[in-house]
């Protein structure tokens, strides 16, 4: 069976970024309760401070100052660890085909077929549509390298 559309991808370590960046987004509630955290934290380290408990106080600001740079090389360590794992399992650069119920990913070592009616999404980003084949993982499809005709198509597949 011949393929309707075909696209193929070539993922740079920014291209991956931009993925994990989307999808690692917080809940607004999570968010909340970091920054409240936070907020009490700094308030009792200020407070320990002002009642002569010099060294929890310091204690307790410093870790406001370095839990947010923590965070952040954390995060930025599990994208380079994930790009490095996509490349170890067959490569960064892979062909997709779509056809009329099923689209079908293809690499050096490695082949996918998914259903469309088995999406968990299909989120669409100014660079990129992310097709989640099953929660947190996606076919990254880079419209850069799509027809007008593939888009539309990508387009119609949303729920």
């Amino acid at each position: 069976m011949q393929p309707l559309y075909t696209a193929e991808t070539d993922l740079s370590p920014e291209d991956y970024k931009r993925y994990a960046r989307r999808m690692q987004k917080l809940p607004v509630l999570h968010i909340a309760v970091i920054v409240i955290a936070l907020i009490w934290i700094l308030v009792s380290g200020a407070v320990n401070l002002g009642t002569g408990r010099t060294a929890l106080g310091i204690f307790m600001l410093a870790v406001v100052a370095v839990c947010p740079v923590l965070y952040l090389i954390g995060i930025k360590r599990q994208v380079e660890r994930g790009y490095e794992g996509i490349c170890k399992a067959g490569g960064n650069r892979f062909r997709i085909s779509f056809y009329e119920d099923h689209l079908e990913t293809e690499n050096a070592s490695n082949h996918g077929s998914y259903k469309y009616a088995e999406l968990c999404a299909v989120i669409d980003t100014e660079d990129d549509v992310y097709l989640e084949v099953k929660p947190g993982s996606c076919v990254i499809v880079q419209k850069k390298n799509c027809s007008p005709e593939l888009l539309e198509f990508l387009r119609g597949l949303k729920k």
